[in-house]
């Protein structure tokens, strides 16, 4: 179990990393700075920030003391949030690529505020259901304060409420990826017609061309074998 946990540090620690680095990137290259880039980097900040929290939450729940553990206790509410707005940016990476892509000439009307809405904002709605739900109708106030008690980490059916809308998200991200594969083999399929077009045209061109060179040699070649014969 220990081996376990040392697994699950060092991954998240080289994912700490990287994503920084990333991060710092986007950041400090003025050239990269634009709305899909943006985008981009609302999606690894969520991963940034999910990777800080999970690593506090570990840290406090190994800890015997009970006002960490009551810390972690509502930091797994915040770190439902994080996973929330992993999927969420997700689709907003989808839907920007689905306008850029199908809905070219509406791309510049949505703003990126528009995006952040989305991506922060609607999963905070979800996960502020949620976790209501959950922590006073699912557990009464004593089950919360209780000393090993953390509604929120338990499984049970209210937990639907924060993994329907994730399926909705990614149901929704398959389709918008299908649509795109559509139209790129649509695009592909007229240019590769389009070639085979030229293709065959170019194809009876040297083959008629090379039909009347033949004819030509056969030509020549009877002509001299007369001659011969004449001789």
């Amino acid at each position: 179990m220990r081996d376990a946990v040392t697994v699950y540090y060092v991954g998240y620690g080289i994912s700490l990393i990287a994503l920084s680095l990333a991060l710092w990137i986007f950041m400090y290259f003025k050239e990269l700075r634009c709305l899909r880039n943006t985008i981009h980097a609302n999606l690894m900040f969520t991963y940034l920030l999910l990777d800080i929290t999970w690593i506090c939450t570990a840290k406090l729940q190994s800890s015997q003391n009970y006002i960490a553990n009551r810390i972690a206790c509502f930091l797994t509410i915040f770190l439902t949030y994080l996973m929330g707005t992993n999927f969420f940016w997700m689709f907003v990476e989808g839907l920007y690529l689905f306008i850029l892509v199908v809905k070219t000439f509406t791309v510049d009307n949505i703003k990126m505020y528009v995006y952040a809405l989305i991506g922060w904002v609607s999963p905070a709605l979800v996960v502020a259901i949620w976790a209501g739900v959950k922590g006073h109708i699912g557990n009464s106030i004593e089950d919360v304060l209780a000393p090993q008690g953390c509604p929120w980490q338990r499984r049970d059916y209210y937990d639907y409420i924060f993994i329907s809308p994730v399926i909705l998200v990614l149901l929704s991200c398959i389709h918008q990826q299908y649509k795109l594969l559509s139209e790129h083999l649509k695009s592909y399929s007229i240019d590769i017609l389009g070639k085979l077009y030229f293709l065959s045209n170019w194809a009876v061109y040297f083959r008629s061309e090379e039909q009347t060179a033949h004819k030509k040699c056969k030509s020549i070649c009877a002509r001299v074998k007369k001659q011969k014969r004449i001789a």
